[in-house]
């Protein structure tokens, strides 16, 4: 293909965009070999594997990522996220997505935690990797350790990533007890809509939510 034929399919596929025709502007930037520009549209258009496939070419490992977790492909979804650098993610989508706890703890245990946060997520997925491999009392251990120090960390996005492993972890073990004390903690560190999430829970779970609130913010703050 010239320049000049590429100019003019670059132009069809912005005028077939302006016209809302995404497809058709798709297939001009796929003949054009770019990536970058076909990736979005694909996913706008939900066609989720063919989008990663596209970010993969176009280096996009993150967006990649993403669009392989909405086809359940956690293996090339994790495969992305190392590429990018994030191998905390990798490593929690190959245990709890992917079931591959072998190769998860053997990233968990090449990382070097540098605060905090990274230290009790590091504690998480080797939990969750624990859980597993059928160990659940070392699992409940490594969870409960956690606990201990999570209110440590204030309410934000490391706080919400904190939590959303240790339900998981939680969870994995059904001990509602220990996912009980982590609704507690989410209420007492001011997480946006922890009270709500809590209360939906113990209706689902236990069938009532009477007093669970009270208590529970009684025993993670006993100073209150």
């Amino acid at each position: 293909m010239n320049f000049y034929e590429e100019e003019l399919l670059r132009r069809a596929a912005n005028c077939y965009l302006g016209a809302d025709r995404v497809d058709d502007a798709c297939r001009c930037f796929e003949q054009l070999g770019d990536d970058a520009h076909a990736a979005p549209l694909h996913e706008r258009q939900g066609r989720f594997l063919q989008a990663a496939q596209h970010y993969e070419r176009a280096r996009q490992w993150t967006d990649a990522a993403r669009c392989y977790l909405r086809c359940d492909l956690p293996d090339e979804a994790a495969t992305c996220l190392l590429q990018a650098g994030d191998r905390w993610q990798a490593a929690w989508l190959l245990v709890d997505r992917a079931g591959r706890w072998q190769r998860a703890r053997l990233l968990a245990q090449e990382q070097v935690p540098t605060t905090l946060a990274e230290t009790l997520a590091l504690e998480l997925l080797l939990a969750r990797c624990e859980a597993a491999a059928a160990h659940p009392r070392t699992a409940a251990a490594r969870l409960q350790r956690v606990l201990q120090r999570l209110n440590e960390i204030a309410s934000g996005p490391e706080r919400q990533w904190l939590e959303s492993w240790a339900f998981a972890v939680a969870d994995c073990l059904r001990r509602p007890d220990l996912i009980a004390t982590l609704h507690a903690a989410a209420v007492v560190a001011g997480m946006p809509g922890a009270a709500r999430r809590w209360e939906e829970w113990a209706l689902t779970n236990l069938g009532d939510a009477t007093g669970i609130l009270l208590e529970g913010m009684a025993t993670s703050n006993p100073k209150a």
